[in-house]
């Protein structure tokens, strides 16, 4: 039984603001997947927190950020290993020079490189 999944390609949306972090993976106007993180005001209006928590949030948006990518890129993953394997099974050299571009380009997708 195969499990459909939503079509390619999948995007990366950036929308982090000072309160909210907001890392979407879209495809066209469907959401894939979210991750936020949320900043605490204090009395004053500003950010609650020291450096360190500052310095953690910031581990927490560049975790963020690899994952939206790497989720992103899943499409692009699965296209690429389909056509390692028709050219697996073709054993065609050009099928395999195809199937070898779609996988360094969906993991520069993924890295973001």
């Amino acid at each position: 039984m195969a499990t459909e999944h939503t079509s390619g390609p999948w995007t990366m949306e950036d929308r982090r603001g000072a309160a909210l972090k907001n890392i979407r993976v879209v495809s066209g106007n469907q959401e894939i997947a979210e991750m936020s993180h949320v900043h605490q005001r204090d009395h004053q209006g500003g950010f609650r927190g020291d450096h360190d928590s500052h310095a953690a949030a910031d581990a927490v948006d560049a975790i963020g950020l690899a994952n939206a990518r790497l989720i992103a890129a899943a499409p692009d993953l699965l296209a690429a290993l389909e056509a390692w394997v028709e050219a697996e099974q073709a054993s065609d050299t050009e099928l395999y020079c195809h199937a070898q571009d779609l996988r360094n380009a969906a993991i520069a997708k993924a890295k973001m490189v």
